[in-house]
């Protein structure tokens, strides 16, 4: 979907009445980045708020109904009546300004701004071709929005969720994406992100990325993997082990002698689930099969069940092993 400018004017109200979830923040903060307009209207939004927070009303004003009431009474009472002069106390001049602030805000960014985009995968996966002919897919219940300046001196985007980038070289305008306070930057390549409220998993395919986070840059390489712990801030790497960690972009799975370690990883970070066991249980032996195409979970661990001996049981949105032996 589009994001117009005349959003962020509700992002800021969010802000200020604390509704603002981290996506959102983030998306207004790279807004107000973007030019002193932008920023200063801000800070004049969030004085006159500050100014009027003591005020209370005792009822619901409805600013639609009130502005053609408004009209109508002048309309009525200027040809007759002499002009007078209403003195407004101090609290009531500030809410006013605020009311008036507000309203021109919306009309200005309405008129004259072109918004954002903002693209986010609601049902299902969403391809998106950027300006700059970078291909990008979203996975399910993710979003991508994309800055005004974008494909200027930089490419920036800001990602909440997951999503595969097959990035368009440019030397002169580096690609760079926001994920929560940390940066993945590349000039042109692909590598898959992945991003919750726990972690950030960076895999990259093809080239070479630059993640950057807390002051700190590490390169990470095709083949490689990086993992970052929101909660410690910790950064580890590692090889990317399967092919799988990009199986969602086309909705298969593959297992080909594939460790049983292996496959139950595979298959926990692909239906985002979290596979426990009730006890050590030996996963050494390997696990073959033909390419699984929208398939469900449960249909994949029948298989694996009649395969070796196993045990399972779905306890909400988990899956619990109980009893695993290779035959």
């Amino acid at each position: 979907m589009r994001m117009k400018n005349l959003d962020y004017i509700s992002l800021i109200h969010k802000e200020l009445t604390g509704e603002l979830n981290a996506a959102e923040k983030q998306a207004l903060q790279a807004w107000q980045n973007e030019s002193n307009e932008h920023s200063s209207l801000a800070e004049q939004i969030s004085d006159v708020w500050t100014m009027s927070e003591n005020f209370s009303l005792d009822y619901d004003p409805n600013p639609t109904v009130g502005f053609s009431k408004f009209k109508q009474r002048i309309q009525a009472e200027a040809p007759t009546q002499q002009t007078k002069v209403i003195r407004m106390v101090p609290m009531a001049m500030r809410v006013a300004a605020a009311f008036v602030l507000l309203l021109g805000a919306l009309f200005l960014f309405d008129m004259n701004l072109s918004g954002d985009n903002t693209h986010f995968a609601e049902a299902d996966i969403d391809k998106v071709s950027l300006d700059d002919g970078t291909q990008v897919v979203l996975n399910q219940g993710s979003s991508l929005a994309v800055a005004e300046s974008f494909n200027q001196s930089e490419r920036r985007v800001i990602l909440d969720g997951e999503a595969f980038f097959d990035v368009e070289r440019n030397e002169n305008a580096p690609f760079i994406i926001t994920v929560d306070n940390a940066e993945v930057e590349v000039l042109g390549t692909a590598f898959n992100i992945e991003s919750n409220e726990s972690i950030m998993i960076l895999d990259v395919q093809e080239g070479l990325v630059q993640f950057t986070q807390n002051g700190k840059s590490e390169l990470v390489k095709a083949g490689e993997q990086l993992t970052w712990n929101k909660k410690t801030n910790q950064v580890s790497r590692s090889i990317v082990k399967s092919e799988n960690n990009f199986s969602w972009i086309n909705k298969e799975l593959s297992f080909e002698n594939t460790p049983m370690s292996q496959v139950f990883e595979d298959l926990g970070r692909y239906f985002n689930k979290e596979i426990k066991f009730s006890q050590k249980m030996n996963l050494e032996c390997t696990f073959t099969s033909p390419t699984l195409k929208n398939v469900q979970l449960k249909d994949i661990l029948d298989v694996i069940g009649a395969t070796f001996t196993m045990e399972y049981k779905m306890v909400g949105s988990d899956v619990e092993i109980s009893n695993f032996q290779c035959n």
